[in-house]
């Protein structure tokens, strides 16, 4: 390459490192850096345990950092996921300062009980919080018949691209088909994806199901549909209740297996797992988390020693490193705390 190029090559990799979104999931942003420009992320989670969790936080997170977003919900109902803000918004309040002052609903609690007086001033709080947060969000929900070609028309015909620098769609196998099969059909789908997010230079967070199978730790061959689908996306990963784990107090609630299967920036981390439990109180998954190693169709194993600790992770700082398993009375294992020397 003449001078010259070199020039350019640098210039247009400053440019697009200004571009990369966080995750806001510690385990993914010490990983993978964060969401580049050009990413098809396809994100994978049996029916429902967190996709549209997951990228609702993502979607707000990085509408708080000024990045437009624009998010398609394909299966929600109307304002569902303004809900789900609101009440995260909510859970953030409460437990900083007014926990205890009145019992704290779940979400389907809240849905029903949101109208008492004692929440008036709550809810106004929320509110003006979401109107900075959400001013560069817009969702878009769709009923009646959309396949993957009208919303690519939407978006090209509308000019809809020039005004978001992050685009999710809530979910691939909710668009409608116009193929006989439907594996032929997600086939395209996945590809128009692909080929969106090279056309735009975008990148773009995908959620899929995955099949409900018999192995314990699910992987690429678990994505409902067609083996393109996982070939066609930059990076992949795969959500997993970590139900062999009992609760940990350092890790926090529901602890749940972030699994990177696929990445061609960052292939180094394929055999590695995040451990991270969610935090009820902000309504996100925590900083802290667990690592382990994956081989296979197994369990993950959290690892036990210092030495096999990526560097990316030694370089991440975190307070806990690495951990042991111990046998729990009932069958499962529990996670034990482990501070490196």
């Amino acid at each position: 390459m003449y001078r010259t190029e070199w020039k350019d090559e640098e210039l247009d990799r400053h440019v697009a490192a200004a571009k990369v979104i966080p995750f806001d999931v510690s385990f993914l942003d010490d990983a993978l850096v964060g969401i580049f420009p050009n990413d098809l992320i396809l994100l994978g989670a049996l029916t429902g345990k967190g996709k549209t969790e997951f990228a609702t936080n993502v979607a707000l997170n990085a509408s708080r950092r000024s990045k437009r977003v624009l998010f398609y919900a394909l299966e929600a109902d109307r304002w569902e996921i303004q809900r789900r803000m609101k009440y995260r918004a909510l859970s953030q309040i409460y437990f900083a300062h007014y926990r205890g002052k009145f019992p704290w609903p779940r979400y389907s609690e809240w849905l029903v009980q949101g109208f008492m007086p004692d929440w008036a001033a709550l809810e106004k709080e929320a509110e003006n919080q979401l109107h900075l947060d959400m001013l560069e969000l817009k969702v878009v929900y769709k009923g009646g018949k959309f396949t993957v070609n009208d919303f690519v028309k939407e978006l090209a015909d509308s000019a809809m691209h020039r005004e978001f620098d992050f685009l999710v769609v809530d979910h691939l196998h909710y668009f409608d088909l116009d193929t006989r099969t439907e594996t032929e059909g997600l086939k395209q789908a996945a590809h128009a994806m692909r080929n969106l997010s090279i056309h735009l230079g975008k990148p773009i967070l995908l959620l899929a199901h995955l099949r409900k199978h018999g192995q314990a730790f699910p992987g690429l061959d678990d994505f409902h549909g067609h083996s393109d689908i996982v070939k066609v996306a930059t990076q992949v990963i795969v959500m997993s209740p970590a139900y062999n784990l009992t609760q940990a107090n350092d890790v926090g609630h529901f602890p749940t297996y972030f699994h990177i299967a696929k990445s061609r920036r960052a292939s180094e981390n394929v055999p590695y797992v995040g451990v991270l439990g969610f935090d009820r109180q902000r309504n996100r998954y925590g900083e802290k988390y667990y690592i382990a190693k994956h081989g296979g169709t197994d369990e993950p194993e959290l690892i036990t020693t210092a030495s096999e600790i990526p560097e990316w992770y030694r370089r991440a700082n975190r307070s806990f490193t690495y951990g042991h398993v111990k046998p729990a009375p009932c069958g499962a294992r529990v996670v034990s705390a482990a501070k490196e020397d």
